[in-house]
């Protein structure tokens, strides 16, 4: 005779061997996705990480730095040029006061 406990037992144990089944092949996928053929790790070690953002944060401050000094030099010219352009157009000033008074 089946009774509902048979079929809930049933059910309940083709339930847990469908989620028995998922983890185990999850598992393998797992194992594909972090190690090669061979054992070797695809993923990097974690003391290989902090190397590399430790060698990626001191090329940043390098660059920072490359920029930072690239700014203070254009600062420096644009001071330079607008120096120059007042002394121009004192002497251009001149000159056209020169000609004015002289015609």
């Amino acid at each position: 005779m089946i009774t509902a406990t048979n079929i809930i037992g049933s059910i309940l144990v083709l339930v847990l061997g469908g989620v028995f089944m998922q983890i185990r092949n999850n598992g393998k996928k797992l194992e594909t996705s972090l190690y090669q053929k061979d054992g070797i790790t695809i993923y990097i070690p974690r003391t290989e990480c902090q190397t590399t953002h430790d060698s990626i944060c001191k090329k940043v401050d390098e660059i920072k730095s490359i920029v930072e000094k690239g700014d203070e030099k254009r600062q420096e010219a644009r001071k330079e040029n607008s120096a120059k352009w007042e002394s121009l157009q004192h002497t251009l000033g001149r000159v056209e006061e020169y000609i004015r008074t002289h015609q």
